[in-house]
């Protein structure tokens, strides 16, 4: 994989320090732009319908629907229908449990009975098909044989059932991403009047085969739909609108690359007065030129939810065994060697060691030695006696006093895992103490799935639900748990939120209580302050309000770039630096009750609240002198290494080696998101498989989780 590659996918892209010349999103279009090279349909200069009869002002919706309708959602319809009457393209970004699938299902219900539309291609993941299915037909009033699902056929046969779209008649066609990158040139034999693409936010690489296939396709509207539009970095959000109407941004995706790498240079911390002024200056730029064409509400802005939600962060030293292999790992020679090597696999290799670490110590037994021990979980394993037993970790000993507390508070929990290993060993722990529990992760059918969550919502027995938070953390409504457990942060932080968003969400009626366990000092702190920035990246691109973009300043800096790259620098493990920054930006944030209460289970050093970070205001201190803050140029690939210290834990917790280059990192934490993909069982994967039909929702489409 080469740097461009990796740039482009990459949180925090590559950029340089020396000054260039930016361009501006309102530049022309290159004619040889190589994305330009795929068909994008000419239809974005034609009217907004076929028609030639004037269009109606307002999209008449029928009374029994309209009726059901939450005030957003009906003003949400007629602002799709406004983009309809103008002839453009959209992005619904609403956030996630307040029912784009509903408004898109009504504006689509109403447009097909008012003859102003009458053929349309919906592109979503496999797992999602039997909610829009749902959805078209109860709030559309849209089913068979006007609506069509093209899935899991035989080639010969959808190609056949492609050929309607030649017809003439009413068809609404539902198909996935995987039909989509087989299908493409099939699917664009005749300009439909709109191709929708749910969870849009998996085009967002437009160097992959089903962006272009996307583009591919011919239609005279096109609709975005994501809950999380910009999800690493600011690049994303160029592959979206490109996709709706490519003049919208204006620019080319090697241009908009330099554009991402200043905003990205502007949101660090220890960035100057006039990269902040550039990155602000481009951002205004930017969201004045999607602000027409996206609308995005969430929950605390519509004040849909009347329950409140504590996000506590939960900070946790290692237990002496752990900490004993996180500090052999950096030890070893293999890190000295990792550090010299200008292979990237190296670090991915120690990276991926030191997180398992983090979370247990069996999680870096081979599959074999792994399937031994846990013949025994309660004696320590033969191939390593040095692991000790399933119950020796800190997080599991945590977990399950967390369990405890809730149960005491009579709330069912949600404990939610990266690993579906250790997800075994919380099994094991909670065994131990008779509780009983669910399970859901990529091993369950998809047929029993929905059955899984139903048992666990009605179920007055089971109190704890364990999920894979690729599995359970999309698609799930699971309104009976109040508290939420994440094991261990993801890289992607959207994968939390979303996880958290199965329980907090309309139709809640109880208070939610999340609790993120991270480890301090180490590789996982790295990775939640990696997750900060790139919601604040987030903020900044679906903050498309009038007071947005003034030069940054709304949102606060938390880190700077060495903060955000020293993924192998170790300072202490018995104390947290983040969650020190965290409270003194945000005091007693945590009232002093609760903090109590948390610092008093095992091994939890202290606590800060999550939810104030980019939402509160923060107590601005003079700009830190202090050498932890101040600027590190990473070191070019290939330049020479200085070999790390010594490290010796009977003398020091301290460890701090060289920075790896950004090119390195951005290459480590990609590769990691793809390998943790790709650990999963086919069934785990939301997109571009074809094998999955059945969704996991605990209870028929509704106008509030869907």
């Amino acid at each position: 994989m080469n740097d461009e590659e990796l740039e482009e996918l990459f949180s925090i892209s590559h950029y340089t320090t020396t000054t260039t010349t930016t361009p501006t999103p309102t530049a022309k279009l290159r004619e040889n732009d190589s994305i330009n090279t795929v068909r994008i349909d000419s239809s974005r200069k034609k009217t907004a319908s076929s028609s030639a009869m004037p269009l109606p002002e307002t999209l008449p919706i029928s009374p029994e629907i309209e009726s059901k309708l939450f005030e957003y959602q009906r003003e949400g319809v007629q602002w799709l229908y406004e983009r309809h009457r103008k002839g453009r393209g959209c992005l619904l970004a609403d956030e996630m449990g307040l029912g784009k699938t509903v408004q898109i299902a009504s504006f689509l219900g109403a447009l097909y009975m008012s003859k102003l539309a009458t053929s349309t291609i919906i592109i979503v993941p496999p797992t999602l098909l039997p909610i829009w299915g749902s959805a078209l037909q109860q709030w559309g009033r849209l089913g068979p044989p006007v609506v069509e699902v093209i899935h899991n056929d035989a080639k010969t046969k959808r190609l056949q059932r492609w050929q309607r779209l030649k017809h003439g008649t009413p068809c609404l066609f539902l198909t996935t991403y995987g039909v989509l990158r087989q299908d493409s040139s099939v699917m664009g034999v005749r300009m439909v009047d709109y191709i929708i693409m749910d969870e849009a936010h998996l085009i967002k690489d437009a160097s992959t085969h089903v962006f272009q296939s996307a583009m591919a396709l011919s239609a005279r509207h096109r609709i975005a739909i994501t809950g999380t539009p910009l999800m690493n970095n600011f690049e994303d959000l160029w592959s979206i609108f490109h996709f709706i109407d490519g003049s919208i941004l204006g620019t080319t995706r090697a241009d908009f690359r330099s554009i991402n790498a200043v905003l990205l240079r502007g949101n660090e911390r220890d960035a100057l007065e006039n990269e902040r002024s550039d990155a602000g200056r481009q951002l205004a730029l930017i969201q004045a030129a999607i602000r027409p064409f996206m609308l995005r509400r969430d929950k605390r802005q519509l004040q849909m939810l009347h329950v409140g939600k504590r996000d506590l962060i939960i900070w946790l030293r290692l237990n002496e065994t752990q900490e004993q292999q996180y500090v052999s790992l950096l030890k070893t020679e293999r890190v000295d060697v990792t550090l010299r090597s200008a292979d990237t696999s190296q670090p991915l290799v120690l990276l991926t060691s030191l997180m398992r670490t983090c979370d247990h110590p069996w999680l870096s037994l081979s599959d074999e030695a792994y399937r031994e021990a846990m013949q025994d979980p309660l004696a320590s394993p033969e191939a390593n006696r040095n692991c000790g037993d399933a119950l020796n970790s800190s997080k599991i000993s945590l977990a399950l006093a967390l369990v405890v507390k809730c149960i005491g508070e009579q709330r069912k929990t949600l404990v939610f895992s990266r690993s579906k290993r250790l997800l075994d060993l919380l099994a094991v722990a909670l065994r131990c103490w008779w509780i009983d529990f669910a399970r859901l992760d990529g091993d369950v059918p998809a047929e029993e799935r929905l059955k899984t969550v139903q048992e666990f919502s009605q179920s007055e027995r089971l109190l704890v639900f364990l999920l894979t938070t690729q599995v359970g953390g999309v698609g799930l409504t699971v309104e009976a748990a109040s508290a939420v457990i994440i094991m261990d942060p993801s890289w992607n932080p959207s994968s939390d939120a979303q996880a958290i968003d199965r329980v907090h969400r309309i139709g809640q009626t109880r208070d939610v209580v999340v609790y993120r366990l991270i480890t301090c000092g180490t590789v996982e702190e790295k990775v939640y302050r990696n997750q900060v920035f790139k919601v604040m990246a987030a903020k900044q691109g679906t903050s498309v309000n009038e007071q947005a973009g003034r030069e940054g300043a709304e949102f606060y800096r938390y880190f700077t770039r060495l903060q955000l790259r020293s993924m192998f620098d170790v300072r202490t493990l018995d104390h947290s630096e983040t969650a020190a920054q965290l409270e003194s930006l945000h005091p007693n944030a945590v009232c002093p009750e609760e903090r109590a209460a948390l610092t008093s289970l095992p091994f939890v050093c202290d606590v800060s609240d999550n939810s104030c970070v980019h939402v509160e205001s923060v107590v601005e201190t003079e700009r830190e002198s202090d050498t932890s803050l101040t600027m590190s140029v990473p070191r070019r690939c290939g330049a020479k290494r200085r070999r790390p210290p010594s490290l010796s834990p009977s003398t020091s917790n301290e460890c701090r080696h060289e920075l790896l280059s950004q090119e390195e990192v951005s290459e480590i934490i990609l590769q990691l998101e793809e390998e943790n993909t790709a650990s999963q069982s086919t069934t785990e994967q939301l997109v571009l498989t074809s094998e999955d039909t059945t969704t996991v929702t605990a209870s028929p489409v509704d106008n509030s989780g869907v």
